[in-house]
């Protein structure tokens, strides 16, 4: 019994000592496998960067060789229009030239087109511009004029001799014998006969020249200072709208009554305005 308890009993010295050498192993394989482990990481990073700076060789040539080629591109394209413009211009001188000789030819056949005027055209032509040039003188001078009536020192010429047939009335009525009725008058109606001539009461100018049914041709002038008169059933007009007048120049004459005043018979009708308002010409009439 005792034997056998010798031979089973194992030695710690040498366990310890197994123990130790298998760790030192296994720590030994260890380090072998992490140092493979560590280079096979290196080589495969290493690998890598290769390939990248490979594939940014291969992009930086292919751009390079792309580039390269559209300047080539551009550069023929240039070539080509300059030979276009070229070959243009080669091909427009000789039209140009064909053109510019032909124009020279057809002008150097045509005959003169200015009309040749008789000695009559000319001098009528002539009368023309001299009459334009005076009325326009005449425009000049009448706008240079200010005319100025003063009922303190001025007084108005009769436009024709007559009697009154019917006064001025502005604040009652009277009678029209050929309207058969009463209404106001705001001008002198003055009796006259056809053909008679009518003058101008004042200096002034011409600013209107119209027709209307009931006094027929009416002239009216600007004395000045806001004065105007009015001279109604008129013909034969001797003025023009605009033109200068001065004291006793015949307007016209005396017309044919209209139908607003036939059993009154010829006159002349004769209206005062200040200011646009009607006042009695005979307050003013000398």
């Amino acid at each position: 019994m005792a034997t056998t308890n010798k031979r089973t009993k194992k030695n710690p010295v040498r366990g310890r000592i197994l123990t130790a050498t298998l760790s030192l192993g296994l720590l030994a394989a260890a380090g072998m496998i992490g140092m493979y482990t560590v280079g096979k990481n290196e080589q495969r990073q290493q690998e890598e960067e290769l390939a990248r700076k490979v594939a940014e060789a291969e992009k930086a040539f292919e751009e390079a060789q792309q580039k390269q080629e559209e300047e080539q591109k551009e550069k023929e394209e240039e070539e080509r229009q300059q030979t276009a413009s070229s070959s243009t211009r080669a091909e427009f001188k000789p039209a140009k030239e064909e053109v510019q000789a032909e124009l020279e030819s057809d002008f150097a056949t045509m005959e003169p087109t200015v009309d040749v005027l008789s000695p009559e055209e000319q001098a009528a032509l002539d009368a023309e511009a001299e009459e334009a040039a005076l009325q326009d003188a005449m425009s000049q001078e009448a706008a240079a004029i200010v005319y100025s009536f003063s009922p303190d020192t001025d007084k108005l010429l009769w436009p024709i001799s007559g009697n009154i047939l019917l006064d001025y009335s502005m604040d009652k009525t009277v009678y029209f014998e050929t309207l058969d009725q009463y209404k106001y008058n705001p001008a002198v109606i003055i009796q006259g006969r056809v053909d008679q001539e009518v003058l101008c009461a004042a200096d002034g100018q011409i600013t209107k020249i119209e027709e209307s049914d009931e006094l027929g041709t009416t002239v009216t002038v600007d004395f000045g200072s806001g004065f105007e008169g009015i001279y109604g059933q008129i013909k034969d007009v001797t003025v023009e709208e605009g033109s200068q007048v001065q004291t006793g120049l015949k307007l016209g004459v005396v017309s044919e009554p209209t139908h607003y005043y036939t059993k009154e018979g010829a006159n002349i009708y004769f209206q005062l305005l200040k200011d646009g308002k009607p006042i009695n010409p005979t307050d003013y009439l000398q």
